[in-house]
């Protein structure tokens, strides 16, 4: 293998995580308005990143951290105010709702319409229970606030993720923000580092997600089959988004 084919292989792998976090992340709109207008820098800026990072020892989370760097690439690189996911998001939860509390108190027509669209009879037993059960779902997820994008880089899981693997990575802070300012740098992105410190580093200690409560330790340790220490599970992350991005 050559060369140039190691590297396009290596690209392509991130290439991936690239794509997959701008749909994890961007709406649909969005997802469009990038691809038309900005498509041809996703590359380079991938290299780009992967060389800066590779300039620094991680240790076991070498690896994590190229993933997720590369992962806040179309946050970082988008020259669009990116649009708030969790609105469509509660747009489609809404409209799911309705549909639930439709099939409650017209049980009668939502057989007729099923059964119009299908051939199986079975499965147009409507459980009661389980119907309660599905609009209790749905109701305790839109009982929250709405969420608010205040800043680019605000609601991004990807940059709590790449500052968990830093902050695991090293010990001093100074390093810590010093690496993810200077990433943010490279490509004209100006954050604080008080910012940086408060809401993505210390926010991604405390995001369940990513890091285990106290409480969630002490169980884990008294585990007989446990095989952890104490400082190893501080030091894991719980939920890897890398999973979901590779």
């Amino acid at each position: 293998m050559t060369d140039i084919t190691r590297n396009n292989k290596i690209i392509q792998k991130y290439e991936k995580v690239f794509h997959n976090s701008l749909h994890y992340g961007f709406v649909n709109r969005n997802q469009i308005e990038f691809y038309q207008n900005q498509f041809d820098v996703i590359r380079p800026s991938i290299s780009s990143t992967l060389e800066f990072v590779d300039n620094y020892d991680f240790g076991d989370e070498q690896d994590n951290i190229r993933i997720y760097a590369v992962a806040c690439l179309p946050f970082i690189l988008a020259k669009f105010d990116i649009e708030n996911p969790d609105i469509e998001d509660r747009a489609f939860k809404n409209k799911t709702l309705d549909w639930l509390n439709y099939i409650k108190h017209n049980k009668m027509m939502t057989n007729h319409h099923i059964h119009s669209i299908t051939s199986d009879d079975s499965i147009t037993v409507i459980q009661d229970d389980l119907l309660d059960k599905q609009i209790a779902i749905y109701e305790w997820m839109l009982s929250g606030r709405i969420s608010k994008k205040r800043e680019w880089w605000s609601l991004v899981l990807q940059f709590q993720y790449l500052a968990r693997s830093v902050d695991i990575a090293w010990k001093s802070t100074k390093m810590k923000l010093d690496f993810l300012y200077i990433f943010f740098s490279l490509f004209n992105k100006d954050v604080n580092p008080d910012s940086i410190e408060k809401q993505m580093l210390i926010a991604s200690r405390k995001n369940r997600l990513m890091a285990y409560s106290e409480e969630h330790i002490q169980k884990v340790l008294a585990l007989p089959e446990n095989t952890f220490t104490k400082k190893e599970l501080k030091n894991k992350i719980l939920n890897p988004l890398k999973d979901l991005l590779l």
